[in-house]
C-alpha cells in the first residue's frame, strides 16, 4: 500500500475535540466527571438506559428555543438532580455515552437543541 493511502483518514473516523461524558446509573460516577475526572473502561452494564427527553431538558425549561437558555439546562433532569445548570455546557464534553434508548419518550424538539447548544457533537448509545 502506498504512503498516500496510509495517511488518509478512514471514512467515518471520529475526531473528538472535547471530553467524553459517560451517563452511568451511579450518580457519583457522573459527579466525578462533572468535577473534572475523565473515566475510562466504563462497562456497558454501568450505563444508564431509557434516558427520556425530560431528562435531557425538563419540561419547565421548554418555554424557550434560545440556544443559550437550553444549553444551561441540558441534562438537568438526569439522575435526580446530579447535573446542575451549566455543568454540561461548561464541562468541555464532546460525546455522551449512554445505554439503550437515549432520548426516549415524548418527542420534544428542545432536547436535540439543548444537546447541540451545550457543545455536544456525538451521542453513543449501546
Amino acid at each position: 500500500m502506498s504512503p498516500e493511502k496510509l495517511s488518509q483518514k478512514p471514512e467515518g473516523e471520529l475526531r473528538l475535540q472535547g471530553r467524553v461524558l459517560y451517563l452511568t446509573e451511579d450518580p457519583m460516577l457522573v459527579r466525578r466527571q462533572l468535577e473534572g475526572e475523565n473515566l475510562t473502561n466504563v462497562p456497558l452494564s454501568a450505563l444508564a438506559s431509557n434516558i427520556s427527553t425530560d431528562a435531557i431538558i425538563p419540561a419547565r425549561h421548554c418555554l424557550s428555543f434560545e440556544d443559550d437558555y437550553l444549553a444551561e439546562y441540558c441534562l438537568t433532569g438526569f439522575g435526580k438532580g446530579v447535573i446542575k445548570p451549566g455543568e454540561i455546557r461548561n464541562g468541555g464534553f464532546d460525546l455522551i455515552v449512554a445505554g439503550p434508548s437515549f432520548g426516549s419518550g415524548s418527542s420534544r424538539e428542545h432536547a436535540p437543541i439543548a444537546i447541540k447548544a451545550a457543545g455536544l457533537r456525538y451521542i453513543a448509545g449501546f
